[in-house]
């Protein structure tokens, strides 16, 4: 046999030596990274959260996809009541969009949605909504004497029947449970209102004390300022320097309230 020449040997040799041919240098998979597998994974779970509370929100009426999207804070506060209402259908839900719609002159709006709620039966002894808001359109309207009627009478009606449930006692008494209704508190508020705007101040007080004395509730600084200077107005300086300072207290350096305890006090 004729020996191999000496290129055929080196050729060989080279070939043994280096191994069997190797392929190119991949770069490293995403997921072989531990830090950068665990990124994707939470990128991936935010994507999906976003996602979801898209699809409840489209699914419970909060957002409609077919409308624009609301540009001023009116319109956003409208679009959440409504969709409160259509997911709940419930008296505040009801209350809510009443109030927002007379807040933005829309009277007629309001009256639609009021009459929505009492085909709902949402008139319950236990909160009174119908007359209520009926008294807030009046008010608005400038029907002063019917929304003090209509006030008047929810705040008799929340009254005795708080009084009447109380008396039967038991576990499922909602009178022991809740107390007064709220929105005994709230006409009591709104009267005060219309009666300081009638400079009548001494049914002012008398309905402002009734709300900032409702139990478990925060004083209002605006509420407190307001029945300060309704007592300032009837010479009560020492009740009104006492309303200025609770209000400071929970409004440090409010200019009304600061006003009003510098005059109380004769500075």
């Amino acid at each position: 046999m004729p020996e191999p020449s000496v290129v055929e040997i080196t050729e060989r040799d080279i070939s043994a030596s280096s191994g069997p041919a190797r392929s190119p240098r991949r770069r490293p998979s995403l997921w072989r990274d531990p830090m950068s597998a665990t990124l994707a994974f939470v990128i991936a779970l935010v994507l999906i959260g976003a996602l979801l509370v898209v699809i409840f929100a489209v699914l419970n009426g909060t957002v409609n996809l077919g409308s624009q999207p609301p540009t001023t804070l009116q319109a956003a506060l409208v679009q959440r009541a409504k969709g409160s209402i259509t997911k709940h259908k419930d008296a505040d839900s009801y209350t809510e969009l009443i109030f927002t719609q007379v807040d933005q002159g829309d009277i007629p709006g309001a009256q639609v949605t009021l009459a929505e709620a009492k085909r709902q039966k949402l008139d319950l002894t236990q909160n009174q909504m119908i007359n209520y808001c009926q008294a807030y359109i009046y008010q608005h309207n400038r029907r002063v004497n019917d929304a003090i009627r209509l006030y008047g009478q929810v705040m008799n009606d929340l009254m005795k029947a708080y009084e009447t449930e109380k008396a039967k006692g038991g576990d499922m008494n909602w009178a022991l449970a809740y107390g007064v209704p709220k929105n005994y508190y709230n006409s009591a508020s709104l009267l005060g209102g219309i009666y300081l705007e009638a400079k009548d101040y001494n049914n002012a007080v008398r309905y402002l004390s009734i709300y900032l004395d409702q139990p478990g509730v925060p004083k209002d600084a605006g509420t407190l300022v307001a029945r300060g200077n309704a007592y300032l107005t009837l010479g009560q300086k020492d009740k009104a320097i006492q309303d200025f300072k609770a209000a400071l207290q929970y409004i440090p350096g409010d200019a009304d309230a600061t006003a009003g305890l510098k005059k109380a006090e004769g500075r």
